[in-house]
């Protein structure tokens, strides 16, 4: 019995504390103009309301490219008038017309039930009626969640998972029944995921690239979450718990409430799970302005950045090392207990995922030159390490270009459309070093005429690594597989096509926490071909300076051009 009255005193509790905070946002401003209630409303007022900021942030809408306000949620249950994902007027005046209509006798039913952040916004800054509404499906909810703190999770990538190449990122609610550090039972993760229909890599991101998949926000206890990411996956976790105020904290709680059972399109490199979960902070604090501050793509580590870059926001800093990484490191803490936070680890130090760089070099064919080169997203073995997954490559649309003065020639020296290129050694839990790429590059050598031509090409790679315990050294080895195209190569019985097979290894060095060394030797021999075999040899040096700049020196050894390029690096 006295159990149960603990549950029942608490249930009020709840409902009391759900109900003073609707009143709350009213009561404020009543107080700040000297006890004066809302202003009546008039059409212009509810016009000059429907492009408030923190009404579109309730209602998470953006201006889309040609100017035209529009919301990200794709689920018509979350608006109350039929045109209102587009028209925030028109939404607006729809919730004017539900709160002046009587309360429903059946429970849940009301607006101030369904829509509780965007009702107590309205009614601090509009005169409306006040009623009361019975809302016990709401109340559970909260009193289920509890909330205490919120924090915002960064997981490390995974190619082993298609969903995580990028990483991950989700928010934890740790509840009043936290005691601890820990993460327990009574925390929960809030996670934006696909609810997707293949786990096969290439139709998973064709999917989710183009939107095929619906998104829904998923609730776990914490404990199961950490778990499943430090243990079964072996993802190193960091939480961030955000110093947001009570009001904000319970209005993360009720805009959740809102939110967790609606459908938004998922689209893997933009509005992913760090995207929508950055529109919840916006909706819970309107003070803050994340979203505006990303950049075309969204991996989840530049929101990251974003979130604990913006000053005070960040009060306390958790990490949670994967259950491989605990034996390298000798820790004997549990998997859901923090450690040590290891600085050449924290994402905050992470470079920006796009990339703009200069260089200058010389080169056997062709002599000295000037390069630019940019690159979308996200990372390659030389970029700084720190903060990453420092052996695994994802690249996605890298370029660069060179220009001659001895010949005047402006031309396009490499491209990669796509890049994936895992480097885990023997010993990883996915051990075996594996790479795909997409390309166009210039094979200097006797394949083509000119002995210099611009080709495309798809690349496959599989082999062994071997490394130390901190993967600082890491040697590898791959056989592999090229197919190039181009009118101008001389291929299989002298068509466009050049097909190579053959071996590659290299060998990728870390010296201290700013410097990273990769060198690579790939010989193929070219069947059916009047060249019969090529090689390529490159080696490239690559020192942090700051967090988002860096300086490399790079050669390359070819069977007609020996070239070597000194190149700085811009990350944002």
């Amino acid at each position: 019995m006295a159990v149960e009255g603990r549950k029942q005193a608490r249930r009020a509790l709840h409902a009391f504390g759900c109900a003073a905070w609707l009143l709350s946002a009213s009561a404020l401003a009543a107080a700040r103009s000297d006890d004066a209630a809302p202003p009546p409303r008039s059409a212009a007022l509810l016009e000059q309301l429907s492009n408030d900021p923190t009404f579109h942030k309730l209602l998470h809408y953006r201006r889309n490219l040609v100017g035209h306000v529009a919301s990200e949620v794709d689920d018509d249950r979350f608006f109350l008038a039929s045109n209102g994902a587009n028209d925030p007027h028109a939404e607006l005046l729809a919730l004017v017309d539900r709160l002046e209509r009587a309360i429903p006798s059946a429970p849940d039913e009301d607006v101030r039930c369904r829509f509780p952040t965007r009702v107590a916004w309205l009614t601090s800054r509009v005169e409306l009626p006040h009623r009361d509404a019975s809302c016990p499906r709401r109340d559970a909810f909260l009193e289920q969640l509890d909330v205490k703190s919120v924090s915002l999770v960064s997981a490390a990538s995974s190619f082993a998972h298609p969903a995580s190449a990028i990483g991950h990122a989700f928010l934890l609610v740790r509840s009043q029944r936290d005691e601890n550090a820990s993460v327990s039972e009574t925390s929960t993760s809030i996670d934006f995921r696909a609810t997707a229909d293949t786990n096969v890599p290439l139709l998973y991101a064709a999917k989710g690239l183009g939107g095929l998949f619906v998104g829904h926000f998923e609730q776990r206890t914490g404990a199961d979450k950490f778990e499943g990411f430090a243990r079964f996956e072996d993802r190193d976790l960091w939480e961030f718990e955000l110093a947001l105020t009570s009001e904000e904290v319970e209005r993360f709680a009720l805009h959740l409430w809102e939110m967790h059972l609606t459908k938004i399109d998922y689209f893997y490199l933009t509005e992913n799970c760090a995207y929508h979960a950055l529109g919840l902070l916006e909706a819970a604090a309107p003070r803050l302005d994340l979203l505006d501050r990303l950049e075309v793509l969204v991996p989840p580590i530049d929101a990251i950045r974003v979130v604990t870059d913006e000053p005070g926001l960040v009060r306390n800093a958790r990490y949670f090392p994967s259950e491989s990484t605990r034996k390298r490191d000798h820790s004997s803490s549990r998997v859901l207990e923090p450690d040590v936070f290891r600085a050449s680890r924290d994402p905050r130090l992470a470079h920006g995922s796009m990339r703009f760089g200069t260089g200058t070099g010389y080169a056997s064919l062709g002599g000295p030159f000037f390069s630019l080169h940019a690159r979308l997203s996200l990372h390659d073995l030389l970029d700084p390490s720190a903060g990453r997954s420092e052996l695994q490559q994802l690249q996605l649309l890298s370029l660069s270009t060179r220009y001659s003065p001895e010949t005047n020639v402006f031309t396009f020296d490499r491209i990669t459309f796509f890049e994936m290129f895992v480097l885990h050694p023997l010993g990883s839990p996915s051990w075996l070093p594996w790479r795909l790429r997409a390309h166009g590059d210039r094979p200097r050598d006797d394949g083509c005429p000119s002995g210099d031509c611009f080709v495309h090409g798809l690349d496959l790679g599989a082999g062994l690594a071997v490394g130390d315990d901190q993967r600082a050294v890491v040697f590898y080895a791959l056989g592999t597989a090229s197919s190039l195209f181009s009118e101008v190569l001389r291929g299989v019985d002298g068509s466009f096509v050049r097909l190579g097979v053959g071996p590659e290894a290299g060998v990728r060095l870390r010296v201290g926490d700013h410097t990273t060394a990769l060198v690579s030797a790939r010989w193929h021999y070219l069947p059916w071909q009047t060249q019969r075999t090529t090689y390529d040899v490159q080696a490239g040096l690559r020192t942090r300076l700051a967090r988002d700049v860096a300086l490399g020196l790079d050669a390359r050894v070819q069977p007609n051009s020996t070239e070597l390029q000194l190149g700085s690096y811009f990350y944002f």
